[in-house]
């Protein structure tokens, strides 16, 4: 009895040592997809904020959205991100 509870604890261990092991590789190809994405947002970013008028309503409202993120084109990758 002892023998086939120890069988069972290690493939119970087993088991959730894949699932564990799943779910890190899940979320590294969540993050590298969401890595790609953002670098294909780059190019496009770039070329709203060079139209983006500073002085204008939507100008001055990014301006304040972009606080929060390290640099404009960040908060400019986030906008188009979340608006596509």
């Amino acid at each position: 009895l002892a023998d086939v509870q120890s069988d069972l604890a290690a493939k119970d261990a087993a088991e959730e040592l894949r699932k564990q092991e799943e779910l890190i590789q899940e979320k590294i190809r969540q993050e590298k997809l969401k890595a790609k994405q953002r670098q294909a947002l780059e190019k496009p970013a770039k070329k709203w904020l060079a139209k983006l008028d500073p002085l204008s309503s939507e100008g001055l409202w990014f301006e304040k959205f972009a606080e929060s993120y390290p640099d404009k084109l960040a908060a400019a990758i986030d906008y188009l991100q979340t608006n596509s």
